[in-house]
């Protein structure tokens, strides 16, 4: 994976954000920073939820 600007027609995918929320957990948990692995894991969470449909814009309110 390379750190430059990526090229013409190339843009970030959900599952490709997915797993680079979930190598920063496998790199968090290494280095015991535990909020942080919390954190991210919340937005894993988030993230797989919203891929499902399932994602806070669907759900109804009640008011």
């Amino acid at each position: 994976m390379s750190d430059d600007v990526p090229g013409k027609g190339e843009a970030p995918t959900a599952a490709g954000i997915l797993e680079c929320l979930r190598m920063l957990v496998a790199e968090a948990a290494s280095l015991r920073m535990t909020q942080t692995v919390t954190a991210l894991s919340d937005a894993i969470a988030a993230c797989a939820a919203e891929r499902r449909g399932t994602g806070p814009q669907d759900r109804v309110r009640l008011h």
